[in-house]
């Protein structure tokens, strides 16, 4: 770096495998049994907007010379690692490489000095709100979780007042995604693959390698069912039951000393509704239109429900300490000693199954059945990206922010992959076809991402089934005038002049 930081970083896993740089990911393919051979080539441009063919994006990174000014990144700590590798690290992995020189590309071809200020997680709005009552902005460039509404303090750029700059289209950027959080032409914060939470967070089915090919040779039926459309929650059910044992102790209650066929946890459980299609308001014309009560989210409700509850083949671990048990008995390591064939969590648990077990494979969230339109992977939680209004050259700002961004999808995304998740992106081209099929179906209901205006409803189906409450009408039915009333107040935050 040119300037010293005042990160602390945050340890990262030993690393292994072979060492790729290229980016697979550039090959836009929907089929998870084809090749993911790297391309480079320079891509074709029209107006200068990527038209078609595997490109390298470094083709389109900004230019710019700042005279080595700063830009300063605000962020959460426990972030830290996302962004920056301090130079005096001793033996960095290869991972943390692949950051440092990310950051250094980005200053040398902006001329520039990243800096980064870090603060408590949950201290984040309040700085925020320090900022715009003393209209003193010292960053440019704020990083932080979707969760917060942070958009509503009125703090932020419209980024499409630079979309010169930020290619939005282009799929280093998340569309599926920013489209969601786009109110009235005015995006607030971008998602987008300058870090890899956007990875980490996708919501999958972990198999069991062993169990599935040495017990039941269904590993590569696995494949097939997902490119036939087959893979729903009936299909999943079926295995579920070739793996479901008891132990034969005589107790007529299923315990945790038997064999499951899922384990599963809080945000899963939530993952399998959205994975199913579930949908609780949508945005469009001006307006938000709230989903809570049409019939196909009922059905899907009633569905999940029973694939969850009416069974003796799930283990769900979470009624205490708000799921985030760390006992012994966790579906984790369910999983881990090879007595669930499933495991339901996000992404960034491979790199504890990789270290635990030899043999597993991915998988994304299953349909609801057949007649479901596509996959759809949920999202745990994603972080996005704005600009403070009154940064101290926002134009600077949106470069730095669309040169690391293109760097991190082409340099640092299949090293993550490879070295952090442990996970054989680009050694096992079968793996890496099916790792880019399930992050090209990334979505996320209106409801889940801006929750934080809308009385956290995206948690509520899923609290119902965990009460063995089955009256999603009831419930829904319920909240229809507070809702409306949500939705008043969430519109006039995109409504006032800018």
């Amino acid at each position: 770096m040119k300037k010293n930081s005042i990160v602390r970083l945050v340890c990262l896993l030993l690393a292994l495998l072979t060492l790729c740089v290229s980016v697979a990911s550039c090959k836009k393919d929907n089929n998870p049994s084809q090749n993911t051979d790297d391309k480079t080539q320079e891509p074709s441009t029209d107006n200068g907007t990527v038209t078609d063919g595997p490109v390298d994006y470094r083709g389109l990174l900004p230019t710019g010379d700042y005279g080595n000014e700063d830009c300063w990144i605000f962020m959460p700590n426990l972030t830290e690692g996302d962004f920056y590798v301090d130079e005096k690290e001793e033996n960095p992995t290869e991972y943390q490489q692949a950051i440092a020189v990310r950051n250094r590309n980005v200053e040398d071809r902006l001329n520039v000095a990243l800096m980064y200020k870090v603060e408590p997680t949950h201290d984040i709005s309040q700085y925020v709100k320090v900022c715009l009552n003393a209209n003193t902005y010292n960053y440019d460039i704020m990083y932080s979780f979707s969760w917060f509404g942070l958009e509503a303090q009125g703090a932020f750029e419209n980024l499409y007042n630079y979309s010169n700059i930020i290619n939005f289209e282009n799929p280093y950027w998340v569309s599926s995604l920013n489209q969601m959080a786009t109110i009235n032409n005015r995006l607030y914060g971008a998602y987008g693959y300058l870090t890899m939470s956007m990875v980490s967070s996708e919501q999958v089915i972990f198999y069991n390698g062993n169990i599935a090919k040495n017990v039941f040779e269904v590993d590569d039926q696995f494949y097939a069912d997902v490119e036939n459309k087959n893979w729903t929650l009936e299909t999943m059910m079926d295995y579920m039951k070739m793996n479901s044992l008891q132990s034969g102790d005589g107790n007529p209650e299923w315990t945790f000393e038997d064999s499951y066929g899922l384990g599963y946890n809080l945000w899963s459980g939530r993952a399998l509704l959205w994975g199913a299609g579930l949908k609780l308001a949508e945005y469009a014309d001006g307006d938000v239109n709230i989903l809570t009560r049409r019939p196909k989210n009922s059905d899907i409700f009633d569905k999940v429900y029973s694939f969850l509850q009416d069974n003796d083949y799930s283990w769900y671990k979470g009624n205490d300490n708000n799921g985030y048990s760390v006992d012994w008995d966790t579906d984790y390591n369910l999983f881990i000693q090879e007595r669930a064939l499933f495991e339901a969590t996000t992404i960034g648990f491979a790199p504890r199954f990789s270290k635990e077990m030899k043999n597993y494979g991915v998988l994304p969230m299953p349909m609801l059945d057949k007649t479901q339109e596509d996959y759809i992977t949920p999202m745990q939680g994603v972080n996005n990206f704005s600009l403070f209004k009154a940064g101290t050259n926002n134009e600077k700002a949106a470069k730095v922010l669309e040169a690391m961004t293109i760097y991190s999808y082409c340099g640092v995304l299949p090293l993550y992959y490879e070295k952090q998740l442990k996970l054989q992106y680009q050694t096992d081209r079968r793996a890496g076809a099916m790792l880019d099929f399930i992050r090209s179906k990334v979505n996320v209901d209106f409801m889940f991402m801006h929750s934080a205006h809308f009385e956290s409803l995206a948690n509520v189906p899923f609290e119902l089934i965990l009460a063995k409450d089955s009256n999603y009408e009831g419930d829904m039915a319920g909240r229809t005038d507070s809702l409306n009333k949500a939705k008043a107040k969430f519109l006039e935050i995109y409504s006032k002049a800018e």
